[in-house]
């Protein structure tokens, strides 16, 4: 913790009795501390009896009660405002605020910015006075809160200090800030004299002592600057982002591992059936070589390559009496084999077998549209399926028939 003492600014080590004094405050902004109390003359603190509300509405009646009282200037709200519940009393609740009028010229590395107040043990329901620098710090707590501080210049004498003491006294208890205060405590040197003069204008008991080692207390202020709001803000995002990449970078990782697996996984499986087809490649090679042995004897034994059948499929085409067939066309092919035969003592033979490449159909109808009619029964016909058919457009007579033309080569749909 650091804080202004009577000697300059002083860095307290949790669980120490004495501080470390900085050279100067050019220093301060060396140092790392957990909490760092503002110099009280840069801030203003004062308690007001307001309606009860939600916190906005009792931040806004604070801001105009601070306007009213000349506080705050109107239309400048203050760099940072923190304010506390300290009591309810039937509709109205007593608020201590501290503000930060202006903001600060430099911010050391602190987690929280406080007052000193916030840092200092006040006893209960005293007035008490400290000095920060060469500045005199006049402090009131009802409670152990903080309700009022101010600032006595240095060059105020300290003859001045009892009526002011009284002055401070008299107000605070007459607003019911303090419902009355039981002693004054110093935490600085003054004459005797002056002491003797405080006891006897306020009628309170004033004791004179060290000032104790500073804590922080859990409920203090919180003062955030204007500038600092802006940096958490941004290291809010930041952080914010961050968490975003990471977590992208985390599912990309998955998603990679798994594809990464899968991939492997792949390689795997195709190196196995890789030796698989290796190890059945001579089967596969001959099982193709005897289905293409096959498939050149097919027209001698499938039924629907006969030569025989294919003219009764497309004499069955014929569906009406006024369509004639004139010629049918068959060039053939002829494909020769070689096997062996036992009868020859398995001596090679050859064998030379046609079937149809191209099939032409030639034939008259009365009308065009029985020439086409035609055409239709032969694509639909299972028998003709092996061919692809088509027609020239049909040659019209003098008479109105029509002379056709129907060609099929090889190559229809798969039976």
């Amino acid at each position: 913790m650091a804080l202004s003492g009577d000697k300059g600014w002083e860095v307290w080590s949790s669980g120490s009795n004495t501080p470390r004094l900085l050279a100067s405050e050019a220093n301060l902004l060396q140092e790392k501390v957990d909490a760092l109390a503002l110099p009280s003359h840069t801030l203003l603190i004062s308690s007001h009896w307001l309606i009860k509300a939600d916190r906005s509405t009792l931040r806004n009646s604070l801001l105009l009660e601070l306007e009213r009282q000349g506080l705050v200037n109107p239309g400048h709200p203050p760099d940072s405002l923190d304010f506390q519940i300290l009591c309810e009393e039937g509709a109205r609740c007593l608020v201590s605020a501290c503000l930060l009028p202006t903001p600060p010229t430099s911010i050391p590395k602190a987690k929280a910015l406080v007052s000193t107040a916030d840092l200092l043990p006040l006893p209960e329901d005293s007035l008490i006075l400290w000095r920060e620098g060469e500045d005199f710090i006049l402090a009131a707590s009802r409670g152990n809160r903080c309700v009022h501080l101010e600032v006595l210049p240095s060059q105020s004498p300290e003859s001045a200090f009892p009526s002011k003491f009284l002055i401070t006294q008299l107000v605070l208890e007459d607003a019911a800030i303090s419902s009355g205060f039981k002693n004054i405590t110093i935490w600085s040197p003054l004459a005797p004299g002056t002491l003797t003069a405080i006891t006897s204008l306020t009628g309170l008991t004033t004791t004179a002592t060290t000032r104790p080692a500073p804590r922080l207390a859990g409920n203090h202020w919180h003062i955030i600057p204007t500038v600092v709001a802006r940096q958490q803000a941004q290291t809010a995002r930041q952080g914010t982002f961050f968490k975003w990449v990471l977590l992208g970078a985390f599912l990309y990782a998955i998603v990679a591992v798994f594809y990464v697996e899968q991939y492997y996984a792949l390689q795997a499986e195709l190196t196995s059936l890789k030796k698989k087809q290796a190890a059945t490649a001579k089967e596969a090679e001959e099982f193709r070589k005897t289905s293409a042995r096959w498939e050149v004897l097919r027209p001698a034994f499938d039924p629907s390559e006969f030569l025989l059948e294919k003219l009764l499929a497309i004499k069955s085409s014929v569906t009406d009496e006024n369509t004639h067939l004139t010629s049918f066309e068959i060039t053939p092919a002829k494909v020769s084999h070689t096997h062996s035969s036992r009868e020859h003592s398995g001596s090679p033979t050859q064998a030379t077998i046609a079937f149809p490449t191209k099939i032409t159909i030639r034939g008259e109808a009365s009308t065009v549209r029985l020439a086409y009619t035609f055409l239709e029964n032969i694509k639909k016909s299972p028998a003709l399926g092996s061919h692809t058919w088509n027609m020239p457009d049909p040659k019209i007579l003098p008479s109105g028939a029509a002379q056709f033309q129907v060609e099929g080569v090889p190559g229809g749909p798969a039976k």
